[in-house]
């Protein structure tokens, strides 16, 4: 997402090859779950049918992650 946002902040790469987000505002296109309601509506999204949820929350992967490798680090 952040790679997205920095190299690609109209999200013209992410709308050529995922037509779902299209319509959706640039702004929300790396983060389509984190749009407001009315913007996605707009879009023709509707999270969860035509568009997918996130399987995990981004900050509760990564933190895991983080605490993982701390751990091997200790155990080393």
């Amino acid at each position: 997402m952040l790679q997205g946002e920095k190299f690609d902040p109209e999200g013209l790469y992410v709308k050529r090859f995922v037509p779902e987000l299209a319509e959706l505002e640039a702004r929300y296109t790396h983060r389509p779950f984190s749009a407001p309601s009315a913007a996605l509506s707009a879009a023709g999204i509707a999270l969860g049918m035509t568009y997918p949820t996130p399987i995990i929350e981004r900050a509760f992967a990564r933190d895991r992650a983080l605490a993982t490798f701390q751990e091997i680090r200790n155990a080393t």
